[in-house]
């Protein structure tokens, strides 16, 4: 795929959630199961995806309510002994590489190289190893931050609870 192809692709699919009325940037932990997901990251390297990744593969996440955050390669699955079950979808992210150049008069130069990449989630896969098939462990919830809230309350500082958003305000 082709630089400008890529940054289309990316454009495109964050107006179809703009003209969609979901900002995929709103609350990324809402929608289905996607609130129990930590950070994409590639389930055979373990190193989280960044910049426009994330964005992109917590919106996939969230359509497809995935409950899981890990995520591969075509190759890497099929390495593992694993196939992309019939019918489902990649989600094209992008890698950004740096290259030194030389130039005619032996001046050297850094330039930005894009690729893209297809991946999919691991609920997208049949026949993976053991340790690619327990569920993420949930974010804590509410009752399991006792000694959390608890800090909170020695600190005398005003908490409300409620509001249709998440916000500090000195």
């Amino acid at each position: 795929m082709k630089s400008q192809e890529i940054y289309t692709s990316v454009t495109n699919r964050i107006i179809e959630e703009l003209e969609a009325g979901t900002p995929p940037w709103v609350k990324p932990w809402q929608g289905g199961n996607a609130d129990k997901h930590v950070f994409p990251h590639n389930a055979v390297t373990g190193r989280p995806y960044s910049g426009i990744n994330v964005l992109l593969l917590w919106v996939r996440a969230s359509e497809r309510n995935y409950i899981r955050s890990g995520w591969l390669t075509f190759k890497q699955a099929h390495a593992l002994g694993a196939y992309v079950r019939k019918g489902e979808k990649a989600v094209r992210i992008v890698y950004v590489k740096e290259i030194k150049v030389t130039d005619d008069e032996d001046a050297e130069k850094v330039i930005p190289v894009i690729r893209s990449y297809a991946v999919f989630n691991l609920c997208q896969l049949e026949k993976l190893p053991d340790a690619y098939t327990t569920p993420d462990e949930p974010l804590p919830d509410h009752e399991c931050m006792q000694d959390i809230e608890g800090f909170i309350a020695a600190t005398d500082i005003d908490v409300a609870h409620g509001s249709d958003s998440a916000a500090y305000n000195p």
